[in-house]
């Protein structure tokens, strides 16, 4: 029951987490890097890592919360 909310939740948030998690990298890393394919490339790593991240959170929390109030 609380998966199905806790699910499109995470994606959305992890969605806009690891757009600015990019949007922070590249701005960091466009000064250091002279190619920019580099900084690009550094910054999709981390977007994508950081979208898993959330979502696996996401769902660890979903997964507790469904155990701990279905257990009542």
């Amino acid at each position: 029951m609380i998966l199905t909310v806790f699910l499109p939740l995470a994606v959305l948030f992890a969605f806009l987490g690891s757009i600015m998690a990019f949007l922070i990298t590249y701005s960091e890393h466009r000064r250091h890097y002279t190619e920019t394919r580099k900084a690009v490339r550094s910054a999709l790593r981390t977007g994508a890592t950081t979208f898993l991240f959330f979502c696996a959170l996401s769902l660890i929390a979903g997964i507790v919360l469904d155990r701990l109030l279905s257990a009542r």
